[in-house]
């Protein structure tokens, strides 16, 4: 699998479209992308647009402090309500929420994917509806990096304590597991939550509704997460 690192995934054309839909062994009826020839880093002066899909309103104003500061890499917020990703890849053609328009057209060279409301997913059910997200970005093609989600309340985690190391969610075992038999990345956001209370931090703090929605404070550890799956040099 070809290796990304920090400098190229900031000189991917379109970077990332993450939090909304949405390398490798085989696949199936594509060019693997792992074929392909490396993209080569920023020019100086090249402009690089990366979209980001999310459910929190008004990002756009923290987005252009970032493009005040950074004019040749900007960042392009599109707001989605909540969901999981099933619900936003059978959305109708044409509407408000296209997968085929607003994704696979656009051709992506770095499609990232979080959805805590796919945590109900599991086994075989799993394996097939992100094997059909797999292929279809394959097929463009793009690279994945699959995220793990933040955890939630406890009795959704399944769990009576915040001292939790290890994610519980069969979703997130099965979505390491598919990952590895994939050749896909992984960004393990549940692994740095299960980090937290052994920093004495409860975890439930950093939700901001208590409930299922991160802080800053927990967003950034996604960030964290993902710039761990790229090497410095």
């Amino acid at each position: 699998m070809r290796t990304l690192t920090r400098r190229r995934a900031l000189g991917l054309g379109l970077g990332t479209v993450a939090a909304g839909i949405l390398g490798g062994c085989a696949t199936p009826g594509t060019t693997s992308v792992n074929s392909l020839p490396v993209i080569p880093a920023k020019a100086p002066g090249e402009k690089v647009t990366l979209t980001y899909w999310a459910w929190l309103k008004d990002l756009q104003k923290v987005a252009d402090i970032w493009n005040a500061q950074h004019p040749d890499i900007q960042v392009n917020t599109v707001w989605i309500p909540g969901g999981n990703s099933g619900g936003y890849m059978s959305a109708p053609a044409g509407g408000q929420y296209d997968f085929k328009r607003d994704v696979l057209d656009k051709k992506p060279d770095l499609v990232t994917i979080e959805f805590v409301n796919d945590a109900y997913l599991e086994g075989d059910a799993l394996k097939e509806h992100y094997g059909k997200i797999r292929d279809a970005l394959r097929a463009i093609p793009a690279e994945i990096i699959l995220i793990t989600p933040h955890y939630v309340r406890q009795d959704w985690m399944g769990v009576s304590t915040v001292k939790v190391d290890e994610d519980p969610r069969p979703y997130v075992r099965g979505l390491r597991v598919f990952a590895a038999d994939n050749g896909i990345a992984v960004a393990d956001a549940a692994k740095l939550w299960g980090e937290l209370w052994r920093k004495g931090i409860p975890y439930p703090i950093i939700l901001a509704n208590a409930i299922n929605h991160p802080d800053e404070r927990g967003h950034e550890m996604f960030a964290d997460a993902l710039m761990a799956v790229f090497p410095e040099k």
